[in-house]
């Protein structure tokens, strides 16, 4: 999860791709679909709402580059 955070945010702060999260992980064909729209069962939703806040506050996976 954390690793696929990291892909977004560098997408977002990419010229290339749109400016916003939503915007990224909305886009046809790049991430699962219904993603945005289908509810998110636990465990995985407590998992998934701490890795994207760590996401949100500077947190990157080292692996993944720029």
């Amino acid at each position: 999860m954390l690793a696929v955070g990291t892909v977004v945010m560098n997408r977002v702060a990419s010229p290339k791709y749109p400016d916003t999260i939503c915007e990224v992980v909305g886009q046809k064909g790049q991430f699962a679909k219904g993603v945005l729209t289908k509810p998110t069962p636990d465990p995985g939703y407590s998992r998934a709402k701490m890795v994207a806040s760590e996401v949100l506050t500077g947190a990157r996976h080292k692996a993944v580059g720029r």
